[in-house]
């Protein structure tokens, strides 16, 4: 593959304020090299410019008329990208991309579910908006018994029956990701991946940097995925859309006396430009055709353990908790 993947991960990282702990993310990018970081709670609001990365592009979703919440997308600057446009997401926060993948597109997305109660009730909405080939990861603020928590909550309950309907995958970390300040028996897992159900082999860990009471996590992506193939990619810019964009820009009438306000100025029509170009910039839609990149006889052993893992969800029985077992 030409570049950008060859770490073949993916960070994912519950930030709590994107400016103060810019500095901490440079460090772990440096030390990990993700090809794409998933990053929530950024709290920053539309006065605020986005910090800088070097070889990344952020994309970032305010929350409307508050300094709190935030989801953001870092990518390579070398992964071309197309910024998926996701509704009915006022109660869940969210931002995807999609990128090429294989023979097929890719959807990425950051997810953070805030604790308020009911917050959880777009999750399916986002996911049939996904498509059928993703991976999304992100604080879910889900506790569940499956999961190591001392007992399920309403959103716990809720994604354990999404990623069995939706015949997805849960990729949990091995340890707690949220940290509580006085009481380590309160350390749960919060931030976990979820992924199409033949994305079996991602492997997840987490990452004890960080000043957050999150820490970050990182999931190894399988050997057979490829993303960014520039030969099978073609991109379709509507250059009129981008001229009527810019043309309804509003900018002040008033003289810009210092060098500051030229610079913000500046800064200004680089996002506009930018957010113009990614709104009127879409990739070709490729045949969806990773199936095929799994082995006949692994593809089989993952359908048996599927109907094996749902049975055991609806009568718990250790008979065939066994055959689980047995097909891993």
């Amino acid at each position: 593959m030409a570049g950008s993947l060859a770490s073949r991960c993916i960070m994912s990282w519950n930030i709590c304020s994107l400016r103060k702990r810019a500095p901490e993310l440079i460090h772990l990018i440096n030390l990990h090299t993700p090809a794409v970081v998933l990053l929530q709670e950024t709290l920053l609001y539309s006065e605020v410019e986005s910090p800088a990365f070097q070889g990344y592009i952020l994309l970032r979703k305010d929350r409307p008329n508050s300094t709190r919440g935030g989801v953001a997308i870092l990518i390579k600057d070398d992964i071309p990208y197309t910024l998926m446009e996701i509704k009915n997401s006022n109660l869940t926060e969210v931002i995807a991309v999609k990128v090429p993948c294989n023979d097929s597109e890719l959807a990425i997305a950051s997810i953070y579910v805030p604790p308020s109660k009911g917050r959880y009730k777009t999750l399916k909405t986002i996911y049939d908006q996904l498509g059928d080939f993703f991976i999304t990861a992100g604080d879910f603020n889900a506790h569940n018994t499956l999961w190591g928590a001392a007992k399920t909550n309403s959103t716990g309950r809720y994604v354990e029956r999404l990623v069995t309907l939706r015949d997805s995958r849960l990729h949990l970390p091995p340890s707690p990701t949220r940290i509580h300040p006085n009481n380590p028996e309160k350390d749960a897992v919060l931030d976990f991946c979820v992924s199409h159900s033949t994305l079996e082999e991602i492997k997840i860990q987490v990452i004890a940097d960080g000043s957050s009471d999150h820490k970050p996590v990182l999931m190894s992506l399988p050997d057979y995925l490829t993303i960014f193939n520039p030969n099978n990619l073609r991109l379709i810019t509507n250059w009129d859309g981008i001229r009527v964009a810019l043309s309804q820009i509003q900018w002040p009438e008033d003289a810009m006396p210092t060098i500051s306000d030229i610079d913000k100025s500046v800064q200004l029509l680089k996002s506009h430009i930018q957010v113009a170009m990614l709104n009127n910039t879409k990739g070709i839609r490729l045949k969806n055709n990773y199936s095929r990149l799994i082995p006949k006889d692994i593809h089989r052993l993952i359908k048996r353990k599927r109907r094996a893992q749902h049975k055991f969800n609806s009568k718990r029985n250790s008979d065939i908790k066994t055959k689980i077992k047995k097909t891993k």
